[in-house]
Parts: C-alpha cells; sequence; structure tokens
C-alpha cells in the first residue's frame, strides 16, 4: 500500500497540458454541459483523441461481447490468452473506445496482450443503468468466451466509475472477478459523501459546476446512495488490488483519496499516485509523455504480479 505525490516536469507534459487547456474550452464539461450540442461535443471530443499517437506494430479490429460493440487492439506477439478490458471516460455522454487507440495501442504493446473495450451507451440518450449493463454484459461475456483467462480492468474519469461498478458486480453477483482495477482520476461519488472543495482546483477539463448537470443527465431520478452509481459506498473486502492516479490539482483529486481511503480500510492492496501541474485523466490521456509511460510501466508490472 502506497501513496506518492510526483511533479510533472517534461516538455511533453507542459506542451500536452497547453493543448488539453485550448481543447476544453470547446468540450464545456462545466455548469453549461446540459446546454451543449451534445451531437458537435462528441465529434469534437473524438477528434481531439484521433491525432494521438499509437504504438507500432499493433492491429485494431472490431467484435461484439454481450451484444455490445467493442474496440479490440492486439499485439504484434500475444505473450498469453489473459485480457485487458479497458473502459473509456467521457464524462458519462461522451467519448468512445474507437477514439482511444492511441493509450489501448500503448496497453497492448507493453502488456503483450489483448485490450478490449467497450462503446458503452452514453447519457443523455441512455442514462443510468444503461453504460453499466453493457460494461457488465460485456465482462460476462468476455469471461465467459475465454474461461481460461483472468481479466485486469482499467478506466479513467467516467470509465473509472464503470470499471469499480464491474467488478463490485462481478464480485456481488459471485461470478469470476478482475485480478486488478486500474482508475485514472474516477469518478466515485453522486451521493454528495464526498467533499470535493478541500483543495485548490485548478482544472481545464472538469470545472466543479459540471456536477448537478452530469448528475442530472446521467443518474437522473435513481438513488445516487446506490455503490453501482456511487461506487465509493460499495462493499470492498473482496475486491482486487487497485491502483490510482490523478492530478494533484484537479476536481476528482478528492475522489481518487476518498477510494484510496476505502479500499485500504478494507485491507485491500491501493497504490494511489497524484502527480502536481498534469491533468485530469493524464494516465490514459497524456500520451509520449515520459510522466504517462512511467504510469503505464508500473501499470503493466501490477498487472504482472496479479497475473
Amino acid at each position: 500500500m502506497a501513496m506518492e505525490i510526483r511533479e510533472a516536469a517534461s516538455r511533453e507534459m507542459k506542451r500536452n497540458k497547453k493543448l488539453v487547456g485550448k481543447m476544453s474550452r470547446i468540450l464545456g464539461f462545466d455548469e453549461n454541459l446540459d446546454k451543449v450540442n451534445m451531437k458537435r461535443m462528441r465529434r469534437m471530443y473524438d477528434l481531439s483523441f484521433a491525432f494521438l499517437p499509437r504504438e507500432k506494430g499493433v492491429f485494431y479490429e472490431k467484435k461484439s461481447f454481450g451484444g455490445v460493440s467493442c474496440q479490440i487492439t492486439l499485439p504484434p506477439n500475444p505473450k498469453d490468452m489473459h485480457i485487458l478490458m479497458y473502459i473509456h471516460g467521457g464524462g458519462f455522454v461522451a467519448g468512445s473506445a474507437a477514439a482511444t487507440k492511441g493509450y489501448t495501442s500503448m496497453l497492448a504493446a507493453f502488456s503483450g496482450r489483448q485490450v478490449i473495450a467497450p462503446e458503452y451507451r452514453r447519457a443523455p440518450d441512455s442514462p443510468f443503468p444503461a453504460g453499466v449493463n453493457d460494461c457488465f454484459e460485456v465482462y460476462k461475456a468476455v469471461i465467459e468466451k475465454y474461461p481460461e483467462s483472468r481479466i485486469v480492468l482499467l478506466g479513467d474519469s467516467a470509465g473509472g466509475n464503470l470499471a469499480l461498478v464491474t467488478a463490485l458486480q462481478a464480485i456481488d453477483k459471485g461470478i469470476k472477478k478482475p485480478v486488478c482495477v486500474i482508475t485514472h482520476s474516477p469518478v466515485v461519488d453522486f451521493s454528495g459523501s464526498v467533499d470535493r472543495t478541500g483543495r485548490t482546483i485548478q482544472d481545464a477539463i472538469v470545472k466543479l459546476g459540471c456536477e448537478k448537470p452530469m448528475h442530472d443527465m446521467y443518474v437522473g431520478g435513481a438513488d445516487t446512495r446506490n455503490p453501482y452509481i456511487s461506487p465509493i459506498l460499495g462493499d470492498y473486502k473482496e475486491f482486487p488490488p487497485v491502483y490510482i492516479t490523478c492530478d494533484y490539482n484537479e476536481t476528482l483529486n478528492r475522489d481518487a483519496h476518498a477510494l484510496y481511503q476505502k479500499v485500504t480500510n478494507a485491507g485491500v492492496a491501493a497504490t494511489l499516485v497524484e502527480v502536481k501541474n498534469a491533468y485530469h485523466a493524464f494516465g490514459a490521456l497524456a500520451m509520449s509523455t515520459p510522466e504517462m509511460r512511467e504510469i503505464c510501466r508500473e501499470t503493466i508490472n501490477l498487472m504482472e504480479k496479479c497475473l
């Protein structure tokens, strides 16, 4: 169990941070999130990922698991049959698996294993529990199709929430659980249990004001104390090891800390790495920076121990 604070100082991270700041002014994760043109915002969100570099040698295909379309990223020389399931972020309203080929290419190339990323349904068209159900259906179908494989769950931001919830569901339903869960800047609470004002917030991507419109679009009238909405309220006694990253001054920093405290109190092996001068979900989005590649190597090392 470890908690560590680092400093991002590379030129690549500084350049990325400036670009992210510019893009965030267009994407609109703030108090007006429910007023944006969602189709346009989703298109811009995906376009912003399209130019991220990809590792050489990997290739991609589409498959359906549990009736849900998935983006598959395959390494050139598979190491074994174990599988990484990655759930993309996007505030529960945007993002796509197809747009995150940069990150999944790193995961596949570094680990030597295939990465399965579901194209889950998003709010406001399909609010809770649509996305939760899609991710769990994919997870169940994967473990049924590959009974000898072990599964690593990963997710960033909203995808971090869904990765945690998928693992909680697997434990609750008594099916094979993932060997570890890796989350970058996860959203863990809609119930008000986490006080996000406990630190100076300097977040170009997720503004504190977006909590209400995100709640209205994703949660609607559902009970926010449902651990499948607010995984911070889940039971973590049987949870696998967890690796968490966040930016030191981002809006969801308190979520990362609350999750770390929750799982360690339950006796779960956990690591929390928060980085100064980075940005929200940099652990999945800061392509070609030494800081992210270090995080990626550490997550691969955790996977190796657990697999």
